[in-house]
């Protein structure tokens, strides 16, 4: 009688792990169709103010490794070297395309984390304020919503939604340190930092701040 309900209590326990696995399967690839990665996402040219810009890379980021949270596309000038992206001389813009519903408290985080791997906290707290006022701009967000964040010398920083400006600053240096989440050293991720901007490979240790959906 005990080695009957041994069996069978495995038996049932592989049942549910088995319709577990197969649910959590299809949650996942549901959640990986909401918003088809598309070029046209992302036009191999944009202006800002006139000024003419290159798609030079776009790349997918990823949640746990292979659920697709956003796809991303980085403009600049034509031929600027992967090393002169953070000057304040190079204008640059990220496209930023969301392909799930994410709080804006889990943006606030990732960005936050990637910003205190990068940067002492010394630093920071320089330049808390902006990081703050930014921050606030953030809202939630829905499949295919869209930030854009562009940077023009001598004019600053500029972050849009869904077309909408709701973060404009004039600091170069600020510009710098906010593009350096996805730019720099010890980005977001390593592997779509590869991808937006190619042969701009670190000896550093591969990074990954996972954006976190819902």
């Amino acid at each position: 009688m005990k080695s009957w309900q041994s069996s069978s209590g495995v038996q049932a326990r592989r049942r549910f792990t088995c319709h577990w696995q197969i649910a959590l399967a299809g949650y996942f690839a549901s959640l990986s169709t909401l918003v088809p990665a598309q070029a046209g996402n992302f036009p191999p040219r944009v202006s800002i103010e006139q000024l003419a810009l290159e798609r030079i890379g776009q790349g997918t980021a990823h949640y746990a490794g292979f659920i697709p949270v956003c796809d991303i596309a980085l403009y600049a000038e034509p031929a600027q070297h992967a090393r002169q992206l953070l000057d304040p001389q190079a204008a640059k813009r990220l496209d930023i395309v969301y392909r799930l519903a994410i709080p804006a408290g889990k943006l606030v985080g990732a960005a936050e984390k990637t910003l205190a791997r990068q940067h002492p906290q010394q630093l920071l707290t320089q330049w808390r304020s902006h990081i703050d006022a930014l921050h606030r701009s953030y809202t939630d967000v829905q499949p295919g919503d869209r930030h854009t964040l562009s940077y023009l010398p001598q004019q600053g920083l500029e972050l849009d939604f869904n077309g909408k400006q709701v973060f404009t600053l004039a600091d170069e240096d600020f510009a710098a340190i906010y593009f350096g989440i996805w730019l720099g050293e010890k980005p977001l991720s390593e592997p779509l930092r590869l991808q937006l901007v190619p042969g701009a490979g670190t000896k550093e240790q591969s990074t990954e701040t996972p954006i976190t959906p819902r």
